[in-house]
Formats: structure tokens, C-alpha cells, sequence
């Protein structure tokens, strides 16, 4: 049953054993289980307002502590809306390299300024400047400054 859900839902293999760890968890408080009821769009907005904000404080804890690099790239949605996309990179307290989404800003007109206010909010989140090690960032001239 579990790996006919996974191939039915196109998820991975690989979170089988987590899922199965996840459903042996719950199974053991039946009645509660049996009461519970997830909506999709109540898990989304659980997801967006509940989970996410806790993910995202604790990232910006660990990035008050530790040396981190980001990467900046830029893309327009199907909106035509300009978006800047920041990955930070960082090493964890068990000396794992993690990768994770920071932030994504939209912007009226991609330039050098623009890409460093976005920069300048994301920071303004008690990220010290100091703890930045390195950007990253593709080979266009806004990304440079050339065109600022």
C-alpha cells in the first residue's frame, strides 16, 4: 500500500522509509488519527502561515551564528513579474553543507541597485553582514553592475 501511494502520488522511493517511520508514529494514538482531517487547502495555508514560519526563524538563527555564501539569480514568471531568487549555503552544527531557499523579491526593473535593496531587507532580519563569506551570482552585467 505505501509504495503503491508513492507511485501513485510520482513521489520519490527514497522517502519510503521516512514515510513508513511517519505512519507508524501516528498509528499508534488510533483514535486521534481517526479524527484528524486535512483539507488541501488547509494544509497549504498550515504550510505558508504555520511550518514555513518556523523553518524560516530557524534558518535566520542559524545564519545570526554562522559563515554563510549566497546565490543570487534572476527569472520572470509567467506574470512577467521579475523575481530574484537568494539560496544561502552554510555549514550546520553536525558539519553538513546546507543549501536553502532564503528569499525571492520581486523587482520593477533588474539592476545592481535594485538586487542590493532586495539584499539590504532580507539582511535588515538581524543577518549580520559580517557572517557573509561570498556571493555567487551568473554572469550577466546587472548581476555585475554593469548596467546600474
Amino acid at each position: 500500500m505505501l509504495l503503491g501511494f508513492l507511485a501513485e502520488k510520482s513521489l520519490p522511493f527514497t522517502v519510503a522509509p521516512d514515510l513508513l517511520e511517519l505512519v507508524k508514529g501516528m498509528s499508534k494514538d488510533r483514535k486521534a488519527l481517526n479524527c484528524i482531517t486535512m483539507h488541501q487547502n488547509a494544509a497549504s495555508y498550515k504550510t505558508r502561515f504555520g511550518i514555513s514560519k518556523t523553518v524560516k526563524e530557524a534558518l535566520l538563527e542559524d545564519l545570526q551564528k554562522e559563515f554563510f555564501s549566497l546565490n543570487l539569480d534572476g527569472s520572470t514568471n509567467s506574470s512577467n513579474q521579475k523575481i530574484v531568487t537568494v539560496l544561502v549555503n552554510y555549514m550546520t552544527k553536525d558539519g553538513n553543507i546546507s543549501t536553502k531557499h532564503l528569499s525571492s523579491y520581486c523587482v520593477d526593473n533588474v539592476n545592481s541597485e535594485t538586487i542590493f535593496q532586495g539584499l539590504v531587507q532580507i539582511f535588515d532580519k538581524n543577518i549580520p553582514w559580517q557572517n557573509l563569506m561570498s556571493v555567487l551570482m551568473d554572469s550577466c552585467s546587472v548581476m555585475r553592475g554593469g548596467n546600474a
